[in-house]
Order: structure tokens, then C-alpha cells, then sequence
């Protein structure tokens, strides 16, 4: 079995496909297999990933129905036999020729930890640099994050998209399908909680951001969808024992209106152990205007 499976889901977009293929057979680290899902309706890829099929362990599927996201991304992870799973996304693509060796240099050093992580270059629409995304610097190896900062990913992904990490398939139990926004987080959230992570300073990857075909654009002005994926996530780990953290979901309401959050309340989606506590949170945060007003009515003298 290969030591690494490298697993690109992909939907449309030749381009960007065709520059992550190069990018792949310009590595000088060979002990892998590459596994690509098409989910695109036509054919149209086929043509883009013929010529890299003399790679190693090449496989390429080409979904009969279309299966979405993150369906897909299980699929292509299904189909892999390599100890680790090295995730990329069609519209991003390594850094250097080096950056699966420095990959695989760390696997075989990882004693438990189940996820490791590179920074990253970051490119607008694909095409023009903007930065790197270095969240822990100079520093390399594990990452020791006590529970309260693992939860604190729900508002801020420190990490960055699924491209940037390698990580134990066995350890992997697969992308949440509840989940759009979040759901790179969430499978994050799961990997730490069993065993930690290791972080590579070096940019090992360039990302793509900010493109219009990319699902996060598509999604990242849908507030209610944030709400109901953050209350999703801080049921499913029973977030609510950690003050810190619940202070900080509660912060959070108060960033949404009382009308977005009763439409995520009465979302079938959510939980009803979950809609308790958050009528608890609303509550909490209407206190101080309902003392206010009660105040305010005390000191309005009516002379009719």
C-alpha cells in the first residue's frame, strides 16, 4: 500500500484541474496513489487528467449522478488505500516540487498525531498572490491546543482549507454531510480531539480564495447558515460544558438579529436538545433591553 493517497474531488473547471495535475507530476516523492472523483455532469474532464494516467496508482472515477459536496470528498476518501490522505482540492496545487516529500518527511515522523498541517500561499481568484498564511510562524512540529482552542475554530479556522493538511486515514472518519461552511472545521474539531496535530511552516501549498465558483463564495454571506452550522457543531461535541466557549457562542448571537436566530430555532435541521439552550441564550441577551425598557417606563410620567 502506498504511504499516501492524494484525493481530488473535482467539478468543472479544466484549468485549475490541469495546473494541480501538473503540479502532482512534478513531485519528486513517488510513494503515492493520485484518486480523482469527477463530479462534473459531462465528460468534459476526461480529457484533462488522460494524460496524467501514467502516475502512480492513477484512478479516475466519474460520478454517474452527481453527488455534491462534501459527498463527494467521501467517496474520493473511500477509494483510497494509502496510510495518509493528502486532500486537494481542484482550484489549488503544491508550492514546490518538494512539498509531498516534506509531507511524507512528517508522516513518518508523527508518532500519534492524527493531523498535520502546512501554511500556505493564498491566491485571489486563483491568479494573483495576496499572502501567506502562517497562523503559528517559524515554529515546526505539534501543536498542543488545550479544548478551549480547538472549540474557538468554529470562529476562526486557523488551519485553512482542507488542501493545507495531510492526515491518518484510519483516524478520518469522513466529512460531515450536514455541513457546508463549517464542515472542513468540524472534521478538524473530530482529528485534534484524537490525537493532536503537527504544523509545517514551510508553504507547501497555494489555495485559492475568493473565486465565484468556489462553494465558500457562494455561501459566505448566508448568516443563517453560519448560525445553524456553529450550533450544529456545538451540539455534536457538547461545546456547552466549556464556559469560555459558551460565552463566546453566546458573543456571537448577539451578532444576529432575533429573527434570524428564531429561523434557525424552528430549522428541522437543529437539534431540539439544542433549541433549549439557545431560547436559554436569547433570553440571557434580552435581559438587559427588557430591564432597560422596564426602567425607561418608570421614568415617563403621564399627566393624562
Amino acid at each position: 500500500m502506498p504511504l499516501i493517497s492524494i484525493c481530488v474531488p473535482t467539478y468543472r473547471n479544466q484549468v485549475s484541474l490541469e495546473r494541480l495535475l501538473v503540479s502532482i507530476a512534478d513531485q519528486d516523492f513517488l510513494d503515492y496513489e493520485l484518486i480523482i472523483a469527477d463530479d462534473t455532469p459531462s465528460a468534459v474532464l476526461k480529457s484533462v487528467v488522460a494524460p496524467f494516467s501514467h502516475l502512480p496508482g492513477f484512478q479516475y472515477l466519474h460520478n454517474a449522478n452527481r453527488l455534491g459536496s462534501p459527498a463527494n470528498w467521501n467517496y474520493c476518501l473511500s477509494l483510497s488505500q494509502g496510510d495518509w490522505i493528502k486532500m486537494m482540492h481542484h482550484d489549488d496545487w503544491f508550492a514546490t516540487s518538494s512539498s509531498l516529500s516534506y509531507f511524507a518527511e512528517a508522516a513518518l515522523e508523527a508518532s500519534g498525531s492524527p493531523l498535520i498541517f502546512s501554511s500556505c500561499h493564498a491566491y485571489r481568484g486563483g491568479t494573483d498572490y495576496e499572502f501567506t498564511h502562517a497562523p503559528f510562524g517559524e515554529h515546526r512540529g505539534s501543536v498542543l491546543l488545550d479544548r478551549q482552542h480547538v472549540y474557538q475554530m468554529l470562529f476562526a479556522n486557523r488551519i485553512g482549507c482542507p488542501s493545507v493538511t495531510l492526515f491518518r486515514r484510519v483516524a478520518m472518519k469522513g466529512f460531515d454531510q450536514h455541513l457546508v461552511w463549517l464542515v472542513d472545521v468540524e472534521a478538524y474539531i473530530g482529528l485534534i480531539q484524537a490525537g493532536g496535530l503537527v504544523y509545517l511552516p514551510k508553504p507547501l501549498v497555494n489555495v485559492t480564495f475568493g473565486a465565484s465558483t468556489q462553494i465558500t463564495t457562494a455561501v459566505e454571506n448566508d448568516q443563517s447558515l453560519k448560525l445553524r452550522e456553529t450550533m450544529y457543531i456545538y451540539d455534536k461535541y457538547a461545546m456547552y460544558d466549556g464556559f469560555e466557549i459558551t460565552v463566546r457562542l453566546g458573543q456571537d448571537l448577539r451578532l444576529h438579529s432575533l429573527g434570524r436566530i428564531f429561523q434557525v430555532l424552528f430549522d428541522d435541521a437543529l437539534p431540539c436538545r439544542l433549541r433549549s439552550r439557545v431560547i436559554a441564550f436569547v433570553a440571557y441577551l434580552m435581559a438587559p433591553f427588557c430591564a432597560y425598557c422596564l426602567g425607561l417606563r418608570n421614568r415617563i410620567r403621564c399627566d393624562y
